[in-house]
Formats: C-alpha cells, structure tokens, sequence
C-alpha cells in the first residue's frame, strides 16, 4: 500500500505570469502529475505561488525538487509536508486558480501569500486554506482540470 503525503510551498514568480503562461504551466504540470500519480492544487496571485501537491512522498518530493532548480521561482518556502490518510485534491492532477490581488473574498488567502513573514504563519493556517480548497469553498475559481 502507498502511502500518501501532501506538500505544501509558496514562492513567488521572478517574472510575472499572465493567464496564458499560467494555463501552460498548468497543462505541462498536469501532464507530468499525470504519469507520477500527483494531484494538487496551484494558486497564483500577484506574483506568488501557493502550491499543494499530493501523492506518494517519493513523487512529491520530486516534484518540490524540480520546483527548487526553477529558475522561475525564487523565495520558496516549505510550508507543511506530511503523511494524508487520503487526497483532498482527487479530481485534478493539478487544479489552477489566479486570484486578484483586490479580491475581498479571498482577503485571507491574500495576506497568507502576501505576507513575508513566515514566522506569523503556522500548519495550521496552511491547513486551513487546504481544507478550505478541499471543501469546494473556492471551487468556482478554480479551472476544472483532469
């Protein structure tokens, strides 16, 4: 039996990415999630990156190191990473969802990616915003992917 994991990180984009560049990265990493058996969850606002990433630890983990050599994100930071009794994020091998900077419904989420200072931050804000992903709480904004 394998054993599930998920992984979270933020980063933020050494160039800005619009809508097409967004879809592109998207549909590539669907592709690749695809073959390793990874689902997830990409969000972008203003910059940055808020990434959930699930599947075997060894997958994962992959990917987090192909994220870690890009050349495109700088400032990554590791959020949470630990074993999952099951996924969250099952319908998509990567799910995108850009996010106005201005957007009161997403306030929390925006000072969570904005905010600089990881030591204010804990696992359980990082949970919370996955749950509240998970839970379909922001699922019209995000781009139905398979």
């Amino acid at each position: 039996m394998t054993h599930l994991y998920h992984l979270l990180y933020q980063s933020k984009a050494c160039v800005p990415f619009d809508s097409k560049a967004l879809t592109l990265l998207a549909k590539h990493a669907r592709f690749q999630n695809f073959i390793t058996q990874v689902s997830g969850l990409l969000i972008y606002s203003d910059h940055h990156f808020f990434q959930i990433l699930e599947g075997s630890l060894t997958d994962i983990e992959a990917v987090y190191d192909r994220i870690l050599a890009d050349s495109r994100h700088t400032n990554i930071q590791l959020l949470d990473k630990k074993p999952i009794d099951e996924r969250a994020f099952w319908r998509w091998n990567m799910g995108l969802t850009i996010i106005d900077k201005d957007s009161d419904v997403h306030a929390q989420l925006l000072d969570y990616l904005h905010n600089s200072d990881l030591a204010k931050h804990n696992q359980d804000d990082a949970t919370f915003i996955l749950n509240a992903f998970a839970n379909q709480a922001f699922h019209p904004f995000i781009q139905e992917c398979s």
